[in-house]
């Protein structure tokens, strides 16, 4: 059984992960990044999860790409919503040929 439970990571392209470590050198605050499956489609099930992963944070998938893996698979939104914890909610960025001037501009201000 976690054999094909293993197979999912494959879905995870090394550009994902690259960003992640981007992520993370770009914002000290975030201490871990974690890639995960998480296997259930209740509430109680998702907060059991949770707990055990010691999360304590989880993102908002508005602005994310998101596909389900199998005909199984349920979207996990309401599950983010309503498990009590802290939802972090990310804006899309505008690419923009501006957008490195901007970025100079203020780190010059800084």
């Amino acid at each position: 059984m976690l054999s094909r439970r293993n197979r999912e990571y494959d879905y995870v392209s090394d550009e994902f992960y690259q960003a992640c470590e981007k992520i993370k050198a770009e914002f000290p605050q975030i201490e871990h990044i974690k890639v995960d499956f998480f296997y259930g489609s209740t509430l109680s099930m998702f907060r059991n999860y949770l707990e055990a992963q010691d999360v304590d944070a989880v993102l908002d998938l508005k602005h994310c790409s998101l596909k389900p893996l199998n005909k199984m698979s349920v979207n996990p939104e309401g599950l983010i919503q309503k498990c009590g914890l802290e939802v972090l909610h990310l804006q899309a960025v505008q690419k923009s040929p501006n957008r490195v001037a901007a970025k100079e501009q203020l780190q010059e201000a800084v």
